[in-house]
């Protein structure tokens, strides 16, 4: 519909419609730099709620920029109870159910999943467009709309909508390829503090009876490499940002891990060898955004996890290869 209807208004419009979606493309990126900005440097606190495969959660979220850099703690208000503090150098997630505490490298699930600059937004542009949308109000805010639409079907896209005033994200829409919602995010309260206590960043949740696992140092270590492995084919834009070994909470032995990502979507590649052939997880599944692809190679288990389309776990997971020559 909208090719016909740029052929029929082309003579007519042509150059105004140029200098318009040239203008619209660039006001959008302005406005993701904007709110990457936003994300990192505002003083703020706030609810949101979060539907994922069918279910609704809400959260609670403190975040102050200071002289320590970025600070932020998540608890949860619904269901079980949980919380995530954050700093620039590790992430700390307390699960009480599980009476454990995992402590890692720093690496945020935000709202929107990258600190942005106006070259990266350039980058970006070859694998995903971006249009400015219309205005709404969100969380008695004025916000403004920026879709991000991918030129392929190997990654998902964004609907963003930005507080006009701050341009920090107030709602995101991680889209599916018809189009749909897949996940939601919305913030339905929010406030500016120009002042949070360190206080408010303390976990509340932590008991002596925690076992804690801890990233240990050294584990992603290149001298630590089992040599040979390697992932032959991913999608094109996407490239490999951490190679390690590390040790899974729940794993016995360490795993070789591969991240690739395309500046938006991040896939994880997890190598592990198992004793017990009935272990083995061959094929896909999935839980609301996040797919995942199993398959052995030479006796390995090969896990590929991303908030991604089938086919880019799928293509990825089929490409690991092991070669032991030297």
């Amino acid at each position: 519909m909208i090719t016909h209807l740029r052929a029929v208004l082309f003579f007519l419009l042509i150059t105004p419609a140029i200098a318009w979606s040239a203008d619209n493309s660039r006001e959008a990126h302005e406005w993701l730099v904007r709110m990457s900005q936003a994300s990192q440097m505002l003083n703020y606190t706030g609810t949101f709620i979060y539907l994922h495969s069918g279910k609704l959660e809400a959260m609670r979220i403190v975040h102050k920029f200071g002289n320590k850099g970025e600070q932020e703690r998540l608890f949860s208000l619904n269901g079980a109870e949980r919380e995530i503090v954050r700093d620039n150098s590790k992430i700390t997630c307390i699960l009480p159910d599980d009476k454990s505490v995992v402590v890692n490298k720093s690496r945020p699930k935000k709202l929107f999943p990258v600190d942005l600059t106006s070259k990266d937004v350039v980058r970006l542009g070859q694998h995903y467009t971006f249009e400015l949308g219309g205005q709404d109000r969100i969380a008695s805010r004025n916000t403004q709309q920026v879709l991000v639409k991918p030129r392929d079907h190997y990654r998902f896209g964004y609907r963003l909508w930005l507080d006009k005033e701050t341009g920090l994200l107030l709602k995101s829409d991680l889209v599916g390829e018809k189009g749909e919602p897949i996940e939601q995010i919305m913030f339905t309260q929010i406030d500016y503090s120009t002042v949070i206590p360190d206080d408010a960043l303390k976990p509340k949740l932590i008991g002596a009876q925690y076992k804690w696992f801890e990233h240990e140092k050294g584990s992603t270590d290149a001298m630590e490499l089992e040599k040979g492995w390697d992932v032959k084919i991913s999608p094109d834009g996407f490239m490999m940002t951490e190679r390690g070994r590390r040790r899974l909470p729940a794993g016995k032995m360490p795993v070789e891990h591969f991240v690739y990502s395309d500046g938006l979507a991040t896939v994880s590649v997890y190598i592990e060898k198992v004793e017990d052939q009935d272990d083995y997880m061959h094929g896909l599944s999935h839980m609301g955004a996040v797919h995942v692809f199993g398959n052995v190679v030479n006796d390995h288990q090969v896990t590929v996890v991303g908030e991604v389309p089938a086919e880019t776990v799928k293509l990825i997971g089929n490409s690991v290869r092991y070669s032991n020559s030297d």
